[in-house]
């Protein structure tokens, strides 16, 4: 009981906390429309001759022809499977469908629910290994992922976070060491893959990281381009991090030293992202029997490992996330090298039969 309103009184403070960081650290925008993916989708839509309709509510409708299209500012579209998404919006489900299907590409893990606090505890201390704590649901964004935990007390911790975004269970993983890339597909075609890179700063020889990370915040503020990078997000997992790594937000970083301060590779906490062009005839194969199975129309497949080039088997690789209607900034805004991959023009093709 006790644990639990612990956990009540996380989410209170979490949620003033965020919206107070939010007001903050918000990056303004000049997009047209609600964010960057749609605006992308609506821009490339009219090149293409595809008249656009706002029907409010976050809703637009796409017509060309006979042909009539609908998409929603979260991206959702009307090509989907709605209980795919569902499906795939539920880890714990996914990760079940995939096992009776044969497949193994994915963490060990394990369900609880908030009154297995102690059975948690016991099973990770069991493992022996660092653990993952992440919701079943709710988890775009990164929002209540905890990575890389090493003790009781980071643990528990992160069981609180989790709870502040889904309150039913959430599922502790096994920490998987590796890079992190995302693949997508559409109808199972592979269409590109990016890797993803963590919030990082470069030391200078004479501030700390709280100035390097404020520096680089107040960059990207006045960075006004479409595909500027979104600011470092600054919470517990920041401190987590440098804590593991010996280090806190008053080190001062050696000239030309990389400090990665988050472990969640996720954009909208200030990662970023670097082109992909060599990727396993396995891995594109494995992404377009998964999405077939699920039955998604397009897919975002989170995967970590060692060399995206071999087979995950051969690098204890997994595929950590199956998203639905993937975010298309990462395909777009690149960190360095590499040009886009359009995307979202093979995507409205495939709508309208172009």
């Amino acid at each position: 009981m006790l644990f639990h309103y612990r956990c009540l009184a996380a989410a209170l403070l979490h949620s003033m906390s965020r919206r107070l960081k939010r007001n903050k650290n918000g990056t303004p925008r000049s997009y047209k429309y609600e964010n960057y993916d749609i605006s992308k989708y609506i821009e490339t839509a009219e090149k293409l001759g595809i008249a656009v309709t706002p029907l409010g509510f976050g809703m637009y409708e796409l017509k060309k022809g006979d042909i009539t299209r609908r998409i929603l500012s979260n991206l959702s579209l009307d090509q989907e499977n709605p209980v795919s998404c569902r499906l795939c919006c539920n880890k714990y489900l996914t990760y079940q469908v995939l096992e009776r299907h044969g497949f193994r590409c994915f963490p060990k893990h394990r369900l609880y629910t908030f009154q297995d606090v102690a059975k948690t505890c016991a099973d990770f201390q069991e493992w022996n290994c660092p653990v993952v704590i992440k919701p079943c649901t709710g988890t775009n964004g990164g929002t209540g992922v905890t990575v890389n935990i090493r003790s009781l007390k980071e643990l528990k911790s992160a069981i609180c976070e989790s709870f502040v975004h889904d309150r039913k269970g959430y599922l502790m993983e096994e920490f998987v060491e590796g890079s992190h890339f995302r693949v997508v597909t559409l109808r199972g075609k592979f269409l590109g893959c990016r890797q993803r890179l963590p919030a990082r700063v470069i030391g200078n020889g004479k501030d700390s990281i709280r100035t390097l990370i404020h520096d680089e915040n107040e960059r990207r503020n006045k960075d006004r381009r479409d595909n500027a990078l979104h600011p470092i997000l600054v919470d517990n997992e920041v401190a987590h991090k440098l804590r593991s790594d010996h280090m806190s937000m008053n080190t001062i970083p050696e000239l030309g030293q990389e400090i990665c301060v988050r472990d969640t590779v996720n954009m909208h906490m200030g990662g970023e992202v670097k082109a992909i062009e060599n990727v396993s005839e396995a891995v594109k194969r494995t992404c377009a029997d998964i999405a077939r199975i699920l039955g998604i129309y397009l897919a975002g497949f989170d995967i970590i490992t060692r060399d995206i080039t071999k087979p995950l088997e051969e690098t204890n690789g997994v595929i950590n996330e199956v998203n639905t209607s993937p975010g298309m900034n990462c395909m777009y805004k690149l960190a360095s090298g590499g040009e886009s991959v359009r995307v979202v023009e093979t995507i409205l093709q495939d709508m309208f039969e172009l």
